[in-house]
């Protein structure tokens, strides 16, 4: 049986990775998210309108080659992230990436895990701000009231 759960999880890796489906996707009008989890999927958390996210969190199982997953792909809409945790665990990753479309950002109190400061440089371009790649240093990524 655990044989054909790895050949199971497997195969749902490389559909996700072929097909660009999300692992959350967030196409509702004014979508709240709390205590989920996104898990091994090219895109963790697809965001095409306004959303709060709070308290959520992203791993990657490396174990299935998946290499540069996108964390967020925020491509409408207002988005608040808050309390979260983002762990990067393939070679390379993207913690946020944004559309011409997208709204505002609010960012606060999120660790980020292993994301060096240029996987890092969609959310730095979106706050309008440099971020720490060190997320003991700096929790609050957004600033004061962000």
């Amino acid at each position: 049986m655990k044989t054909l759960c790895g050949t199971i999880l497997a195969a749902v890796a490389a559909f996700q990775a072929v097909a660009g489906i999300d692992c959350v996707d967030v196409s509702v009008a004014d979508a709240v998210l709390t205590d989920c989890y996104a898990d091994t999927a090219m895109t963790g958390f697809g965001v095409r309108n306004d959303a709060r996210i709070f308290n959520c969190g992203y791993f990657n199982n490396w174990r299935f080659k998946m290499d540069n997953p996108t964390v967020f792909l925020h491509d409408k809409g207002r988005l608040i992230v808050t309390g979260g945790r983002f762990s990067k665990n393939s070679p390379k990753a993207t913690l946020y990436a944004s559309g011409k479309d997208s709204g505002e950002l609010v960012w606060h109190d999120n660790y980020t895990l292993k994301f060096s400061a240029g996987e890092m440089a969609g959310l730095s371009a979106k706050l309008n701000k440099a971020v720490s790649p060190d997320a003991a240093a700096s929790p609050n990524l957004a600033g004061d009231g962000n």
